[in-house]
């Protein structure tokens, strides 16, 4: 049985001899290393998580340095789907900590006022007063002007930041699909904010542009408190 053997593999064709030897060094050349591999990709995704953490820091040196902000600001909401575009105009305010007096004055007035712990909303026009709580999903951009620490921003979002000339651009895309948008884009020149770009999908985006930018000058705390109305309707649902 043995010289049988020995016969069987001398009588095999030089080809198919060749072929099997070429066979067995290829499979050996393309045989991935499977740990460099994951080596490399954890060494990917720290340096990437090390980058967000340092672009949210360079985005609350920033903000952080805004005990108050007030300004003029354009807003226009576009939906390509309706082919159809919505201007407003008005002020916003802004008091750390979560304080903000948003307030549209054409083409009609509406009046979001939030003390920190209350949010008022009050629509001229139809005279009625909306009061809720302070939450996670109320004016996530304001959350976002106003938070203090990274851990908070690495946890809800990703960040990427870039910088041209003077202008400084920061997006925040969020990691939860409950918060009803795909991106927020922040940009600050000579970091004065300049726009907010709000993309709810792929469809519709809202911007701001602000004018008139006066930085860190004394507002009073009342100015973030709605003074109702008579004769409007209110519906307070801090009582449930």
């Amino acid at each position: 049985m043995k010289k049988l053997s020995l016969v069987i593999a001398v009588c095999l064709p030089l080809g198919l001899l060749a072929t099997h030897a070429i066979s067995e060094t290829m499979t050996k050349i393309d045989a991935p290393n499977i740990s460099t591999t994951n080596e490399n990709k954890a060494v990917a995704n720290v340096a990437e998580v090390d980058q967000q953490a340092e672009d949210a820091q360079r985005f609350l040196n920033i903000t952080n340095a805004m005990d108050t902000f007030q300004a003029t600001f354009e807003q226009l909401s576009v939906s390509n789907t309706r082919n159809s575009m919505q201007e407003r105009s008005g002020t916003l305010k802004i008091k750390s900590p979560g304080k903000f007096a948003w307030i549209i004055t054409s083409p009609y007035e509406i009046y979001e006022l939030s003390n920190g712990e209350k949010l008022w909303k009050y629509d001229v026009d139809l005279e009625e007063v909306d009061i809720n709580k302070v939450s996670e999903k109320n004016n996530q951009f304001m959350r976002l002007l106003q938070s203090e620490e990274t851990a908070p921003l690495l946890k809800e979002y990703q960040i990427f930041a870039d910088r041209y000339g003077d202008e400084s651009v920061f997006s925040f895309i969020p990691l939860s699909d409950q918060l009803g948008f795909s991106q927020i884009t922040i940009s600050f020149v000579n970091e004065q904010l300049n726009n907010i770009r709000i993309q709810t999908d792929l469809e519709q985006a809202t911007i701001f542009d602000f004018n008139d930018v006066v930085i860190n000058e004394p507002i009073r705390d009342s100015e973030f408190e709605l003074a109702i109305p008579e004769g409007v309707d209110v519906y307070d649902n801090t009582l449930f």
